[in-house]
């Protein structure tokens, strides 16, 4: 069974990052397209590209997944995505980097908390390095992401192989977000 690759136009998008000399715009256009199927406006989410976590820093996201809060008639951020272009996938210090520039946008969302517009105690995260994605989780007041891929040998997920393992989590996210 096909889920979010049953889309000609993110197959396309695939074909695009498997390219040997793709460029960082392509993975994340291919995220922002499957993002949007999830976490659609009908369910009260909107995802912006190139956000700033903290107005006053020069640091933009690549893309941020926010829910509206009828209760503060404001959008909250509830997850970030990294990306990176396909001849990272297998330099682990690529990763780690990526890693720690989520964590760094994670915990950002925390410290720029106000009463008025309170982020989640956990926020989510993933990290897409050409073909491949990690999901992450972050506990506010925590020193590191918690792994949150459900792989048992922590490898990332190949976004054309994985579907299945990838749609759950993306389903599962949309679910415990909205």
């Amino acid at each position: 069974m096909s889920y979010y690759m049953k889309f000609p136009a993110l197959k396309g998008c695939y074909d695009l990052i498997a390219a040997r000399d793709s460029l960082e715009e392509e993975v994340d256009s291919f995220w922002m397209t499957v993002l949007h199927e999830y976490f659609n406006v009908s369910l009260g989410f909107k995802i912006t590209p190139q956000k700033r976590p903290d107005p006053k820093s020069g640091k933009r996201t690549d893309l941020l997944v926010q829910s509206w809060r009828i209760e503060t008639s404001k959008f909250q951020t509830v997850m970030i995505h990294e990306s990176k272009k396909r001849e990272y996938e297998t330099q682990s210090h690529q990763w780690r980097d990526a890693a720690n520039q989520l964590l760094g946008y994670l915990t950002t969302i925390h410290a720029t908390d106000t009463p008025a517009n309170r982020a989640p105690p956990v926020l989510y995260g993933a990290v897409a390095i050409g073909r491949y994605v990690r999901f992450y989780s972050f506990t506010k007041g925590a020193p590191n992401l918690q792994d949150f891929n459900g792989k048992p040998d922590r490898q990332p997920w190949e976004i054309l192989k994985d579907e299945k393992n990838i749609h759950e989590i993306l389903t599962w996210l949309v679910n415990e977000l909205s």
